[in-house]
């Protein structure tokens, strides 16, 4: 199982690591005797989260970088390379939530640089480490989001990238899935976490229902442990294409708003990606995809949301992202 790669000794690497989900993740790894590198732009914060993580048997290394920037990837891995460490795990967290408008190219950029290329570059980097894996336990762990899923009005970057994670995910668990059997690969996908994110940033306490980054952490711990592959129904476009990838969910979706993801997808699922696709067959199923939506769904349903102002803005938005609890 793959959650056997929690185990002293073992080699595990995170971004984001000073704050939120990282740092607990990474408290995870700690608290079972793992070797720890931690990878933040925040010198400072890094030294606190260096200072607030007990390790009994393993080692803990931290490293002030950008991971928008290839030329800090590749000085981490001359740095790992030196002391002939190889991963065993690597969590790929490192995520900003900047907004702009269309008319500001740099904010689609930035969104875009640390959000997904970051976790690209952390794969085309460490990637070597899980290939060619068919006995060792391994993972790499990629944060997404819901909102690269429900994709909610106010944000298109942040969205957008966040949904492209999800594709490249799919696409990496299919590959190393071949090449790689004891090497599995998850997409973390939060429900409402209180972070540094929250609110843009502007949120300084939990707010009620919300989960803490230590939740995310151990569900995330307790789904990697299951016997069989978990497919959240909330991450539908991974459950509906059969990927190998695992989906882990930290709250589950409300019965209304599965039966409308079951109802939109359900006429035009697509083939597994393992099943031999000629290019001219697959776009067109991706035609019949949308042309076969029923919109006046979609529809009444973001009516629907727009008429229940009586309803506390936390629930409100809970009931929309399918954040009840």
């Amino acid at each position: 199982m793959s959650v056997s790669v929690f185990s002293t000794g073992k080699n595990a690497l995170i971004t984001g690591a000073a704050s939120g989900v990282g740092l607990a993740v990474a408290k995870l790894c700690a608290s079972h005797g793992m070797n720890l590198h931690l990878v933040d732009n925040n010198s400072s914060s890094l030294a606190e989260a260096r200072n607030g993580i007990t390790t009994t048997k393993g080692t803990l290394e931290t490293h002030q970088m950008d991971v928008a920037s290839l030329s800090d990837w590749s000085s981490l891995k001359s740095t790992l390379e030196k002391s002939n460490t190889k991963l065993d795990f690597l969590h790929l967290n490192a995520g900003i939530g900047a907004k702009g408008d269309w008319t500001d190219s740099s904010y689609f950029h930035k969104i875009f640089d640390v959000n997904f290329f970051g976790v690209v570059n952390g794969i085309n980097t460490f990637v070597p480490h899980f290939q060619d894996n068919s006995s060792d336990a391994k993972a790499i762990v990629v944060t997404g989001s819901k909102q690269g899923i429900s994709n909610p009005l106010g944000n298109p970057a942040y969205n957008a990238s966040k949904s492209a994670l999800k594709t490249i995910t799919e696409h990496l668990s299919f590959d190393l899935t071949k090449s790689s059997p004891s090497t599995s690969v998850h997409l973390l996908v939060p429900g409402w976490t209180f972070t540094g994110l929250t609110g843009g940033g502007s949120t300084k306490m939990k707010p009620d229902g919300a989960w803490s980054a230590e939740q995310v952490a151990d569900f995330l711990y307790k789904k990697m442990g299951d016997s069989e592959i978990h497919r959240s129904c909330l991450h539908f476009v991974i459950s509906i294409m059969s990927s190998p990838v695992t989906s882990v969910m930290s709250s589950p979706v409300p019965p209304i708003m599965s039966s409308l993801i079951k109802a939109l997808f359900k006429a035009a699922r697509p083939s597994p990606l393992h099943t031999p696709q000629t290019p001219q067959h697959y776009p067109h199923q991706i035609l019949q995809h949308h042309q076969t939506l029923q919109h006046h769904q979609l529809l009444q349903h973001r009516q629907t949301w727009h008429q229940m102002p009586t309803l506390p803005h936390s629930r409100k938005a809970r009931l929309w992202y399918g954040w009840v609890q």
